[in-house]
C-alpha cells in the first residue's frame, strides 16, 4: 500500500495521543502512556504498567504527542520513576515491582530468585524492539541510560508548554 505524504500525515494525526492513553480498569496510575501492546491472555494488566519507555518515543517523534499531555506524563515519570541512579524500570506502586537485584537469592520467588528481576524476557509478536528490550528489565531496578531520553523529552515539552517556555536559553 502506497501513501502520499499528505495521507500519511493525516493517518499519523488521527492515531495520535488518544491511541496510547490508558482508559481501562486495568491501570495503576492515570496520565501515563502505554508502551507495550498485546502481552497476552491473562497478562493484560502488563500492557498498563508504568515504565520509562515512552520518553524514547517522545525524543524520536515528538510530533506524535500532545505537548500538554506529554509534559504531564513526563512530570509523573520525574515524580515516580526518576531515582538517584537513573530511571526505575517499573513504578514502585506496581505489584510486580522488585527493586533489588540479588544474584545469591535462592528463595522460591520466581520473580527474584537468582537475580531473575534483571533477566526477564517476554516475547511479543509485534515489532516494537525498544519495548521488547526494555521489557527484559521491567521489575524496578534503576538504569542510567533511559535517563538521557527522559531529560531530552522533558526539555523539549517543557520549553513548548511548561515553565521552560518563559526561560530564554539554548541547549544542544
Amino acid at each position: 500500500m502506497l501513501l502520499s505524504v499528505a495521507d500519511g500525515s493525516r493517518l499519523l494525526d488521527s492515531a495520535k495521543d488518544s491511541e496510547y492513553k490508558i482508559s481501562t480498569g486495568l491501570i495503576n496510575r492515570r496520565g501515563i502512556y502505554k508502551d507495550v501492546f498485546g502481552s497476552g491472555s491473562g497478562r493484560e494488566w502488563s500492557d498498563y504498567q508504568f515504565r520509562p519507555n515512552f520518553p524514547i518515543a517522545m525524543v524520536v517523534a515528538p510530533e506524535l504527542f500532545d505537548p500538554v499531555h506529554a509534559l504531564g506524563a513526563l512530570r509523573l515519570v520525574d515524580q515516580h520513576l526518576r531515582g538517584p541512579l537513573g530511571m526505575k524500570t517499573l513504578d514502585a506502586a506496581d505489584l510486580q515491582y522488585r527493586p533489588y537485584y540479588d544474584n545469591s537469592n535462592d528463595s522460591g520467588d520466581p520473580a527474584t530468585a537468582k537475580g531473575r528481576n534483571y533477566h526477564q524476557v517476554r516475547v511479543y509478536s509485534f515489532h516494537h524492539s525498544v519495548s521488547l528490550i526494555l521489557e527484559r528489565f521491567s521489575q524496578g531496578p534503576e538504569w542510567g541510560w533511559p535517563l538521557g531520553f527522559f531529560l531530552r523529552a522533558y526539555l523539549h515539552f517543557d520549553t513548548k508548554v511548561g515553565e521552560g517556555k518563559a526561560v530564554s536559553y539554548h541547549c544542544w
